[in-house]
């Protein structure tokens, strides 16, 4: 169940270190452009081409749009990074991770976000104490999450309307440029936000040209 709650709101919520929300979770964890960029450096990772061909598989959202989710492992389809029963990549967790039990959806015209509490088969994590929604947010959905967030929301259909005006012989053709961009070419040492925009809007120009 999925219920949206406001900033003031506090709710009873607190984590068991149980691993259970880890555990069958697969094709559930999207990876995003963000998320692998900051896992693959916490990791060590030489480039973004490690970090998904190693912990990651693709699929198409609607069968249309690349996209990356996390592989997951063993007979209860844990994620590939739970050891021992706790998160081995937790400072760096993916942002579906992160704003757990919440998720959230913006609002592209104002830039404002609309906040859920998502309510599953974990009952353990909804008794214990309040917490508030503004200071959870505030700690896990910092102001480089929530421009990153923002322009995916803003370019990403956009994108995909441009894919669907392309013949399908093309589409296939596109999708390795659709990859290389938004996933693939970030330098580690520099600022995410800046070629992740310039990434977005040079896709934009080369299927601008294609159709």
């Amino acid at each position: 169940m999925v219920e949206q709650v406001f900033e003031n709101a506090k709710v009873h919520f607190q984590c068991c270190r149980c691993g259970n929300c880890c555990r069958h979770v697969k094709e559930q964890i999207l990876v995003e452009p963000m998320d692998a960029f900051y896992m693959a450096r916490h990791l060590g990772c030489k480039d973004m081409g490690e970090l998904y061909d190693n912990y990651t598989c693709p699929t198409l959202l609607q069968g249309l749009y690349p996209v990356f989710l996390m592989q997951v492992k063993g007979p209860d389809d844990a994620c590939v990074f739970l050891e021992g029963g706790q998160c081995s990549i937790y400072e760096a967790r993916p942002r579906t991770c992160r704003i757990y039990p919440f998720s959230i959806n913006p609002n592209v015209l104002d830039g404002s976000f609309r906040t859920f509490q998502n309510w599953d088969q974990h009952e353990a994590h909804f008794t214990g104490p309040l917490i508030s929604v503004e200071e959870w947010m505030r700690e896990n959905f910092n102001e480089e999450a929530q421009a990153f967030l923002l322009t995916e929301y803003r370019m990403l259909p956009k994108l995909a309307a441009m894919l669907q005006q392309i013949t399908q012989d093309e589409q296939m053709r596109f999708y390795s440029q659709v990859i290389f961009l938004h996933y693939f070419n970030y330098d580690l040492n520099q600022s995410f936000l800046l070629q992740h925009s310039a990434n977005l809007e040079e896709l934009k120009r080369r299927l601008e040209r294609a159709i």
